[in-house]
């Protein structure tokens, strides 16, 4: 079996309060698919999504989504808002030229 064919745990946050979650066993390929056919009004409008599976304590804001409530990690996910480059063009491609992410 390939990675993108590996399940992964994620776990979904409504928005950035993370105040409830759900959590699911994808595939990359099921997540890259989830991903490209989520869309909202605004950014701030998306839910947020984490590659770990997390337990139930909440921050003194009642958030779950925190570094203490972290079970397993499956991955890591970043954000970048500067708008300047993309995952896949940059002034020194690193990795020999290859992008940072492919969609399957």
């Amino acid at each position: 079996m390939s990675a993108p064919d590996l399940p992964i745990a994620v776990a979904f946050f409504p928005n950035y309060a993370a105040a409830t979650k759900t959590e699911e066993y994808l595939t990359l390929s099921d997540l890259a698919e989830c991903i490209r056919h989520t869309s909202a009004s605004g950014k701030d409008a998306l839910p947020w999504l984490k590659l770990a599976r997390l337990g139930d304590t909440r921050t003194s804001k009642g958030s779950l989504r925190h570094d203490a409530n972290m079970q397993a990690t499956s991955g890591i996910e970043g954000d970048y808002d500067a708008k300047r480059v993309t995952l896949c063009t940059h002034e020194r491609p690193p990795y020999e030229g290859r992008p940072l992410a492919e969609s399957p």
